[in-house]
C-alpha cells in the first residue's frame, strides 16, 4: 500500500509539472477550450494526495523499516534537557 501511494504521488507532481509545461498559462485561465481547465484540479489536488494516508516522509519511514529492514529512528528522550540529547 505505501509503496504504491508513493510512486502515484510522485507520478502525480511529474505529471503536473508536464501538464505545467505544455499548457501554460491556458492552465489557469479558462478560456473555454476543450482540456484546458480541467487538469487545474489535478494541479492543485497533488499537495492533498500526498498528504493524504500519512506524508510521504512517514511512508518512506516505513518502507525503510519493514522493506529494506532499516532500524527506526531515534527515539525522542522525553526526560533529558534538550543540550543533552544525543546527537
Amino acid at each position: 500500500m505505501s509503496m504504491a501511494k508513493l510512486a502515484g504521488t510522485n507520478n502525480m507532481i511529474r505529471l503536473g509539472n508536464f501538464v505545467s509545461m505544455v499548457l501554460g498559462p491556458k492552465l489557469v485561465a479558462d478560456s473555454g477550450e476543450w482540456g484546458t481547465y480541467a487538469w487545474n484540479q489535478l494541479i492543485l489536488g497533488t499537495p492533498g494526495g500526498r498528504i493524504a494516508g500519512g506524508s510521504d516522509e512517514v511512508m518512506r519511514n516505513i518502507v525503510g523499516e519493514r522493506v529494506l529492514g532499516l532500524p527506526k529512528d531515534a527515539g525522542i528522550d522525553s526526560k533529558s534537557p534538550f543540550n543533552e540529547l544525543k546527537k
